[in-house]
């Protein structure tokens, strides 16, 4: 992780301050919520990794970016991409669209990840899913200023 925010270069034309905060909010939300495996949220592939072997393993819905800019940036489940490379106005709807596809697809999501419910929480005010997460608990708390 520090690695990858380490290496933006903020000269370069393609990263634009926002871009650069919306690639490094994704990526820390998971460390934040304090989630043990954070690759079940997300799953960066470095430029010379075989992106369709780590599609193929993906089982459970997951953002799959690729490089230190998340571009091109899907959405994998069940070894398969949803609709190819996302285009989107921001980053920020990627996890969004990830939501939506655990709703679409009736899936649950991994109990051990509390990235999900802490989007359920934000996105949709569903305070009833985080009542027994206290680490999601604890940030929304923090965020709402209370």
């Amino acid at each position: 992780m520090k690695k990858l925010v380490c290496s933006y270069d903020i000269n370069q034309e393609d990263n634009q301050p926002e871009t650069i905060q919306e690639a490094v909010a994704i990526v820390l939300l998971p460390k934040i919520l304090k989630d043990k495996k954070d690759s079940l949220f997300l799953k960066i592939v470095d430029e010379n990794e075989d992106i369709d072997k780590v599609i193929s393993e993906t089982t459970t819905p997951r953002i799959v970016g690729v490089g230190k800019s998340l571009d091109p940036i899907y959405i994998a489940i069940e070894g398969d991409i949803i609709g190819g490379p996302l285009k989107t106005h921001s980053l920020l709807e990627v996890p969004i669209i990830l939501v939506a596809a655990y709703y679409a697809f009736n899936i649950q999501y991994p109990s051990s990840c509390n990235v999900y419910p802490f989007l359920e929480a934000i996105l949709f005010d569903n305070n009833h899913i985080i009542k027994n997460k206290v680490v999601v608990h604890k940030v929304i708390t923090c965020l709402k200023g209370k």
